[in-house]
């Protein structure tokens, strides 16, 4: 039996609650409150690279619910290494929830506050994973007002779990062990009726001379019956522990995007503080994927763990600050793909 989900805290906690208390609530389960008549999905994902190496490993565990119908789940798994990438998808209609487990796709895998344990076998990948989460950093809430979390519109939530954890445990591919020890990770939730139009997801950390940097940003593009918004940009980026909120009704509406055959520029504001992050991809070492709405459209998604994210922070009464992040994640969705990668052969 699922438990209910619980409520969505205020943005204020960004930056300065418990960790573990706090990613508890943030990766509260929502489709076991859904009402049946109702569609919807939900996704818990978490993201571990190498820090230097474009080595890394992307799992989401999923829930999709059309409308008068019961839930299943599906369990993702990709690997970014060597240039290439593997990918696999299995699928169950069992679903369940407990305070320790946020999501349990069946017997495939599950995830939690404490971290993951999952396997999938198939002839496009065998990976099995018994991981931990260490030190999270408190939720990055990317709506900037509390009632947007229960409002109909916007119809995707969407919130940074733990924007930075250290990752411990075990990874096999094909049966050879991986280091994943210290491995920086983030952990993400996100829930609603439909997805976005159009969106982007940039997370990126790093090393600076003033200290460790990490950025994590949704922007998106929403459809409001026969009109659709200009880029709006919800995220932060964290220097030397301090957490800096860009975007928002404030700063994020019209945020400028370019978007080119291998990446995206993109340009977050804040109080006093900008940020421009340029993100690069081989489309070789990215994965593309069909995400389903409730109620049947589909969306097509280009992911790239292995990405290379350049930053250049501009802060009022200091110069500027470049940050290059050397394995990062850059994710591109829409009703078709942004970048020209084959979609993998694992319906939604």
């Amino acid at each position: 039996m699922s438990r209910g989900s619980q409520p969505v805290s205020s943005p204020a906690v960004d930056g300065g609650t418990n960790g573990t208390s706090a990613l508890r609530t943030a990766l509260g389960p929502r489709y076991s409150d859904s009402p049946l008549k109702a569609g919807m999905y939900e996704s818990l994902y978490f993201t571990a690279h190498h820090p230097a190496e474009p080595r890394a490993l992307w799992v989401r565990h999923t829930v999709l619910k059309p409308p008068g119908a019961p839930p299943r789940a599906s369990l993702w798994c990709t690997w970014f290494a060597d240039g290439t990438v593997r990918a696999g998808k299995v699928s169950t209609p069992q679903v369940s929830s407990t305070p320790e487990h946020a999501l349990e796709v069946g017997e495939h895998g599950w995830m939690g506050i404490d971290g993951a344990t999952g396997a999938v076998d198939l002839g496009s990948v065998q990976a099995a994973w018994d991981v931990e989460f260490h030190d999270p950093e408190p939720p990055l809430f990317h709506l900037p007002r509390p009632w947007m979390y229960s409002a109909p519109v916007p119809r995707t939530k969407s919130i940074s779990a733990a924007p930075m954890v250290i990752l411990t445990g075990r990874l096999q591919l094909d049966g050879e062990a991986v280091d994943v020890a210290g491995w920086p990770c983030s952990v993400g939730h996100n829930w609603g009726a439909a997805h976005a139009e159009r969106w982007i997801w940039l997370h990126a950390d790093a090393s600076s001379d003033d200290g460790p940097v990490w950025l994590d940003a949704v922007i998106g593009r929403v459809r409001i019956g026969p009109l659709t918004t200009p880029w709006i940009a919800n995220g932060a980026v964290s220097i030397d522990g301090q957490r800096h909120r860009l975007g928002g009704l404030r700063h994020g509406v019209a945020a400028p995007v370019t978007v080119h055959e291998r990446g995206a520029t993109v340009v977050l504001r804040g109080s006093g503080i900008d940020v421009e992050a340029r993100a690069e991809v081989e489309l070789r070492s990215c994965v593309a994927w069909t995400y389903a709405d409730p109620a049947g459209p589909t969306r097509e998604v280009v992911n790239c763990s292995v990405a290379r994210t350049d930053l250049t922070i501009r802060r009022d009464g200091k110069p500027p600050l470049n940050v290059a992040s050397p394995v990062s994640a850059f994710e591109i969705g829409g009703r078709r793909r942004a970048l020209d990668v084959p979609l993998e052969p694992f319906p939604d």
